[in-house]
């Protein structure tokens, strides 16, 4: 794990020095908002109402708390989140085949990849990396649930299908 979290690093540890681009700044005026009203305005819908994504407008509004319009705050999280997906990944390769070489090398994959890169190095991509995290968390309970393990894993599973969905809906196919 910590050859995989050492190598996204090297790979993205420029990212802070990125400034905000594109729909970033849609995603920052909504945070700006939110701050001003109630605590219960990350559950508004979002760009006419069209989306419902109250998980990543409350890590926005938290990074906007902490750091204010300082765009490392931003990719530091979204770094922060692709390293536990990057964890996710080989854990769960590791259910599935049992075997730690393909693990090691399906999470290192995953952690360089280049077509991945926008999920670090764009903010307002929280949405895929947000609901990815979730989403794989969502399997990785169900399987060891299906292991044998503890019924709790059932209601974690549950749990994180329903998280994932707060971050990005298209992820309902899970339930499929």
């Amino acid at each position: 794990f910590l050859v995989i979290v050492g190598a996204t690093y090297i790979c993205y540890w420029d990212s802070s020095s990125i400034y905000f681009i594109a729909d970033d700044f849609i995603w920052l005026e909504r945070a700006k908002f939110q701050i001003e009203g109630n605590l219960f305005s990350i559950f508004q819908l979002n760009i006419n109402g069209m989306y419902f994504d109250p998980l990543i407008n409350l890590t926005y509004r938290l990074n906007f708390i902490l750091g204010g319009l300082d765009p490392a705050w931003y990719h530091c999280t979204n770094l922060l989140i692709h390293i536990a997906n990057a964890f996710l990944v080989p854990y769960l390769a590791l259910l599935i085949t049992g075997d730690r070489a393909t693990s090691f090398l399906s999470g290192l994959i995953f952690a360089v990849s280049p077509t991945i890169a926008g999920s670090v190095f764009w903010s307002a991509d929280r949405t895929d990396t947000l609901a990815c995290l979730f989403y794989l968390g969502s399997i990785v309970s169900y399987l060891r649930y299906q292991k044998g393990e503890k019924p709790i894993y059932y209601l974690l599973s549950i749990a994180s299908f329903i998280i994932s969905l707060s971050a990005k809906i298209t992820h309902i196919i899970l339930q499929a």
